[in-house]
């Protein structure tokens, strides 16, 4: 893809986030998350600092617009980076369907590998209902998401997720979950299973803090005979901060 075209694309959204609001259109949301991760899986254990800022707006009527900027830093690798900008359009059909289709631009950075840099580019199309929701919070999500290169040929996959949100008090909540990953095309199989349990504090309206637990299982097989993916353990934590 040629590279002049994801600052383009963000370009024109952040202006279209920016203009002034007319009636139909909601203030933007502008959110910083940082986010500490680290992985048992001994092929690939590093630690890593996520740092993201995103900005959402109502455009009009159910549709909201969001651009966001994810930079990715290896802790134990300190010389390896990654970067990832994306623009998501969401319409919300009801209060129990919404429908996304986001694009993303994701350039991992290896300066001192002498690996070529390698460029990605996807689009992600996605369908959450929500059967069953509360006064208090308390929810249960289904969901169901397509995501491929912009070719629409290499790697492409599709998960099934359900989820459930329980409010543990007026400033706590749990969300706990479980998705499954199949590849299409050239590899088409069953490819993860993860579970995810999530602990969220709401320090004030504008800061709040999470900390979670994700299982990733790798039931796909490799070329290699007798070998096996390794399963992966991820401890995660972040700190996220609405303008």
């Amino acid at each position: 893809m040629n590279r002049t075209i994801l600052p383009v694309i963000v370009a024109l959204a952040l202006a279209a986030a920016a203009l002034p609001a007319r009636a139909q259109m909601g203030p933007p949301v502008m959110q910083s998350v940082l986010r500490v991760e680290t992985h048992s899986d001994s092929a690939s254990p590093d630690d890593y600092i996520f740092k993201m800022i995103s900005v959402s707006r109502q455009l009009e009527g159910g549709v909201i617009g969001n651009v966001f900027y994810v930079y990715k830093h290896n802790i134990d690798e300190a010389n390896t980076g990654g970067h990832i900008a994306g623009v998501n359009i969401i319409k919300m059909f009801s209060d129990e369907t919404m429908f996304m289709f986001g694009y993303s631009y994701n350039k991992i950075d290896e300066r001192s590998s002498g690996l070529r840099n390698t460029d990605r580019d996807r689009w992600v199309l996605g369908l959450h209902h929500f059967p069953y929701k509360d006064e208090r919070g308390n929810r249960i999500t289904l969901s169901s998401v397509y995501n491929t290169q912009t070719d629409w040929s290499e790697s492409r996959a599709i998960d099934f997720g359900i989820a459930y949100k329980a409010m543990l008090g007026d400033k706590w909540s749990a969300r706990m979950g479980y998705k499954y990953t199949h590849g299409l095309g050239a590899v088409d199989t069953h490819l993860l299973n993860q579970w995810n349990l999530d602990f969220s504090w709401d320090i004030s309206k504008r800061w709040s803090v999470d900390l979670g637990y994700l299982f990733v299982d790798k039931v796909f097989s490799v070329p290699a005979p007798g070998a096996q993916p390794e399963d992966d353990h991820v401890v995660r934590t972040g700190l996220k901060y609405t303008y």
